[in-house]
């Protein structure tokens, strides 16, 4: 995993999850994490650590 810091002063967003492929897979707004462990657990958990939550 790589952390990457960038300032986006017109953007309402504070923290994305981007799958390798480009796609955003999670957006937080402010210190709003809802669904971000999901989100971790479907995009870079081994696939025999995935919650068996049909994600």
């Amino acid at each position: 995993m790589r952390v990457v810091h960038c300032k986006m002063p017109d953007a309402d967003v504070t923290a994305l999850l981007v799958r390798p492929d480009g796609y955003v897979a999670w957006v937080g707004v402010d210190t709003e994490s809802a669904g971000l462990s999901e989100a971790l657990d479907q995009w870079c958990a081994l696939p025999s650590m995935r919650s068996s939550s049909g994600g």
